[in-house]
Formats: C-alpha cells, sequence, structure tokens
C-alpha cells in the first residue's frame, strides 16, 4: 500500500504484549501493524536516524508545519480514529493486521520517506513521510513504548530534551 496517510495512531495491549499501528489512508483503508518490543527498538532507532539525516529532532520540533500538527491534535489519545471493533473502513492487511517483521526504507524526493513495514511473508504497509510525520511517528512510537514500559534504547542516540 502506497496511499495518502490521513491517521496513525499506535496503541499498547498488555494481553499481546505489542503495540498496534493502526494508519488510516481514508477510502484505502485501515492498516493494522503489529509491532513487538525487539521491532519496535530497530524501528525506533531506524526513525531516529533517519531524523537525524534531516537535521535533528530539535529541527523537526521546531518547525512551523510540525507545530501546526501538533497544535490540531496529532498527539491526541485517539487520534479520530474509531474503536477498533467500530471501523467499517476497508482492511486490506485484514482484521486482524500483520506483524511487523522487516523494515525496509528509502528516497523518492528530497524531504520524503518512504518506510515499508513488512511481515515475513506477504503484503505489509508503506508510508510516505515528510519530517514532521517522521517527527510525529518518532514521537507516537516512543509513548507506545513508555506505555508498555519497555524502557526501548537506542544505541548510539543520545537522548537531548526537545522542549
Amino acid at each position: 500500500m502506497t496511499n495518502v496517510l490521513e491517521r496513525m495512531h499506535i496503541t499498547y495491549h498488555p494481553e499481546q504484549d505489542r503495540l498496534l499501528l493502526r494508519v488510516d489512508t481514508g477510502s484505502a483503508g485501515e492498516y493494522r501493524v503489529w509491532l513487538t518490543r525487539r521491532y519496535s527498538e530497530l524501528l525506533l532507532g531506524l526513525v531516529a536516524d533517519l531524523i537525524d539525516k534531516e537535521g535533528g529532532m530539535q529541527r523537526l520540533a521546531s518547525r512551523e508545519d510540525t507545530r501546526a500538527l501538533l497544535r490540531s491534535g496529532a498527539l491526541t489519545q485517539q487520534g479520530g480514529l474509531p474503536a477498533l471493533d467500530a471501523t467499517e473502513a476497508p482492511l486490506p492487511l485484514g482484521a486482524n493486521g500483520i506483524l511487523g517483521y522487516r523494515i525496509n526504507y528509502g528516497r523518492d524526493q528530497p524531504e520524503l520517506v518512504t518506510l515499508q513495514l513488512l511481515p515475513e511473508q506477504g503484503e505489509g504497509l508503506n508510508m510516505n513521510m515528510n519530517p514532521p510525520t517522521l517527527y510525529l511517528f518518532y514521537t507516537m512510537l516512543e509513548q507506545g513504548g513508555s506505555q508498555a514500559d519497555w524502557q526501548l534504547r537506542l544505541a548510539g542516540h543520545r537522548k537531548d530534551p526537545v522542549h
């Protein structure tokens, strides 16, 4: 899938000890990807590296387009997505989604990163992210890891305060 990303949300599910990433693409449907602790740590490190290449966490956090997304409620509790059982949107990866296994990334345009979250075999999720969206994704992933009390480590990354 490579559709317009409208909303995304990450929720911790203690019964599975996993994070569930839900990405709403509007008419194309909702994509669900389960993230294990190990996968989340790898993904967080990769996204941190991509943010470093965009100028760093401070620079992305202070951009006006990032701040506008934050003011519009981009990191609110539900992000505008309906409850899991209530959705009527198409579910291209199935109602249960996929278990994240592989991560690919690339750049098609200067300020656009393509991030692929894939199962061991089969179709997955392709997201085109500009720098503000990349920053918000990192923040959501970090918050999900905190909610799970996973204490995710970023090898080789220092944690500079953003605010």
